[in-house]
């Protein structure tokens, strides 16, 4: 008896090396909590990157057969203007990023047109600007449908379609 009454001593005189069960169970929760936050980050992109671009589209068109006919005036405004006989394109941006609009153009009866944009034709992140078209080099006829694209400085093309009215 004497025998087992020393190692039952020496076992509570010893210096325990292993953590308490509080500290184990504190350790365990904080490692699960972390799993749980990066897996959930990765599967529900809470940790996705943003990329900045600008993403314009035409959300209108109205070009009367009216519009004048000669040397293309074309230009860019934060408004439609309201002047009888102008036609406008209508670019929404939806995007992050700032783009500017370079030229329009149109595709109408067989032959397209090129017109170079005079004015501040940036289109700034969720922002909007309208291409007025005073005039243009062709005789539109009402009825008749047009095609064509805006060029943007970041090297996109936004198509756009329509019916002179």
């Amino acid at each position: 008896m004497g025998k087992s009454l020393e190692v039952i001593r020496s076992y509570r005189t010893r210096k325990r090396s292993a953590l308490s069960p509080i500290i184990a169970t504190v350790v365990l929760i904080a490692i699960t909590l972390v799993a749980a936050t990066a897996i959930g980050g990765f599967a529900f992109g809470v940790f996705s990157s943003t990329d900045n671009t600008a993403q314009v589209e035409v959300t209108q068109t109205s070009i009367p057969a009216s519009v004048g006919i000669g040397v293309d005036i074309v230009y860019c405004s934060v408004s439609t203007g309201n002047s009888v006989g102008d036609g406008y394109i209508q670019l929404s941006n939806s995007g992050t990023a700032s783009t500017t609009a370079n030229s329009a153009t149109f595709t109408y009866d067989g032959a397209s047109t090129q017109v170079s944009l005079t004015g501040p034709c940036t289109v700034g992140p969720e922002s909007t600007i309208y291409i007025l078209i005073l005039a243009l080099p062709f005789q539109a006829s009402s009825g008749l449908q047009y095609t064509g694209y805006v060029s943007t400085a970041n090297g996109a093309d936004v198509l756009f379609t329509g019916g002179f009215s």
